[in-house]
């Protein structure tokens, strides 16, 4: 995904190079990704990978499929809520002080 991003981003390229060599990364990272077993046992790089998915489909992609990228934005959200990436310990330093019960309730 990273390499999909970078290549729409680089204004070195000439713009229909950047174009198909961007959709071709984003194409083998999105089947690298689906065929690992990141779905069944959800990580930190697989939440990350979706979230740079939806970032090419809305701002570099050619269709801009913005129902694909709210349904893949959705799964992204649903396997980082499995991961419990919403609780305040990975966001900010201060609030890892908080008790474990009283983070429970």
């Amino acid at each position: 995904m990273m390499f999909s991003v970078a290549c729409a981003v680089d204004l070195n390229l000439p713009l229909d190079t950047a174009t198909s060599n961007g959709a071709h990364y984003h194409r083998i990272a999105r089947a690298a990704m689906f065929l690992s077993n990141s779905l069944g046992e959800p990580n930190v790089e697989c939440v990350m990978a979706l979230f740079y998915d939806v970032w090419y489909v809305c701002g570099f992609s050619e269709t801009k499929d913005t129902s694909a990228a709210r349904g893949i934005m959705g799964l992204a959200v649903t396997l980082a809520q499995k991961l419990s990436l919403r609780t305040f310990s990975y966001l900010s330093p201060c609030h890892s002080n908080i008790d474990t019960e009283v983070e429970c309730r």
